[in-house]
């Protein structure tokens, strides 16, 4: 009896050895998961309101100019080198009654933007420009005011914003008008 337990033990034995001792056979491919951060462009601003002081409608002789000496802080928080442009859009009053569109202006020297050929003829046009410390004239575009390169975590060098007022024929007169800032970054 001995005997034929034994072999019965060494028999399973040598099968189990034989299923454990077959090569195993693997798939034809194999995947693994990889991750990476994308940099997104990143800005901080602050967002304390500007009033521009009073000031009257340009004319054909004298334009109108309303300065902050300093804009917002814009400071660049996406881990990488990125573009930065500013833009304003269209000034409105409380009651929506008057409306001045941003509008390109060229400006240098003596040019008076409601003279003859001014940028700000006929009516209800407005430009905002955008002086660092370095220029002797301001930046202005349509709607673009600005468009400036900044390191990592940088922040635009100091500059100082300047209103050009319409010209006198305008709507708006006595009253306040609004109007919005946007600072957008991307990366280059």
């Amino acid at each position: 009896m001995q005997r034929v337990v034994l072999a019965i033990v060494l028999g399973v034995m040598g099968l189990v050895g034989a299923v454990a001792a077959t090569p195993a056979f693997g798939d034809s491919s194999g995947t693994v998961t990889a991750t990476v951060s994308a940099s997104a462009p990143c800005l901080t601003v602050s967002t304390t309101s500007l009033t521009f002081p009073t000031t009257k409608f340009s004319t054909a002789s004298l334009n109108g100019l309303s300065s902050l000496p300093s804009g917002p802080t814009v400071t660049n928080c996406s881990g990488a080198p990125a573009n930065i442009t500013g833009s304003a859009s269209s000034a409105t009053n409380s009651g929506a009654t008057a409306t001045w569109f941003a509008t390109a202006a060229t400006l240098g020297g003596t040019t008076n933007m409601c003279a003859t050929g001014g940028s700000l003829l006929p009516t209800n046009k407005y430009a905002l420009g955008l002086r660092f410390a370095s220029d002797n004239e301001p930046t202005l575009t349509t709607n673009t005011l600005l468009k400036a390169a900044v390191g990592t975590t940088a922040s635009l060098p100091a500059y100082e914003l300047e209103l050009f007022m319409p010209c006198t024929t305008s709507d708006g007169a006595g009253t306040v008008m609004s109007f919005q800032i946007t600072f957008t970054a991307s990366l280059p």
